[in-house]
């Protein structure tokens, strides 16, 4: 799943996510993706969630952290902005700009058995 509304996140995600054979399941909406994850958590392998401006998300991470793998991507970075994004369930934060390669190494860490098994 990926939740953002910005189109050039879209096609790199989608890039980096047909690169590993993974199917997306685009969202803008974050209340709609919150209900999907706390509805149906194992219909969903991966959350991808853009917590730049304007994208009200953040809130998702603590809403996944016990139910699916986040990977966060965003534009603000720093030490302190990675803890929080970890503190609240993100294996990784990606930063923009970002190349597809980039993005698909996080995912496939993200979906590694000893990955999640550290997030849960």
């Amino acid at each position: 799943m990926l939740l953002t509304t910005d189109p050039r996140v879209v096609c790199v995600v989608r890039e980096a996510a047909e690169k590993k054979g993974y199917d997306l399941r685009l969202l803008q909406d974050p209340v709609v993706a919150y209900y999907q994850i706390r509805g149906k958590p194992e219909e969903i392998d991966l959350v991808v969630v853009d917590l730049d401006p304007g994208m009200q998300a953040v809130a998702l991470l603590s809403v996944s952290l016990d139910r699916v793998p986040v990977v966060a991507l965003t534009s603000v970075w720093g030490s302190h902005v990675a803890e929080v994004f970890r503190h609240r369930g993100a294996l990784h934060c990606v930063v923009k700009p970002f190349h597809a390669e980039q993005l698909a190494d996080a995912i496939e860490h993200a979906l590694t058995p000893a990955a999640v098994a550290v997030a849960v």
